[in-house]
């Protein structure tokens, strides 16, 4: 996902058992701590009545947040369950069955020959 403004550095100061929960989020969701405290901020930011306002972190059975990227019916947590090798297969039998419904266009390639023996040298090798 590209960040749709510049990243900015920060440093903050938080009890141990609030990291421990940022990291198990970030584990659950497979995303970066920075991630989990940007999403955590960004639902905060949009929850929010007022300056005291709860924070609420997302569950562990609803860790997977929507994707605007999906289609419709798209199942991501069952996506995330399978193992690393049945999501490249996956990954793969997708790829192929795009490229088949929208082949590209053939590559023009242009060669140059100093001579016309040249070129008949290079015919004959094909």
């Amino acid at each position: 996902m590209k960040p749709s403004a510049p990243l900015a550095r920060t440093s903050i100061t938080l009890p141990q058992r609030e990291l421990s929960t940022a990291d198990s989020l970030a584990t659950a969701l497979d995303r970066s701590r920075s991630w989990v405290f940007a999403e955590a901020i960004r639902r905060w930011g949009a929850k929010a009545s007022g300056p005291e306002a709860p924070l609420a972190l997302p569950s562990a059975e609803a860790a997977t947040p929507p994707s605007p990227d999906l289609p419709p019916g798209v199942d991501l947590s069952a996506a995330l369950r399978l193992s690393g090798a049945a999501r490249l297969k996956r990954s793969q039998e997708l790829t192929a069955s795009f490229r088949r419904a929208h082949p590209r266009p053939g590559r023009m390639q242009i060669i140059a020959f100093e001579s016309q023996e040249d070129f008949l040298a290079w015919k004959e090798s094909k």
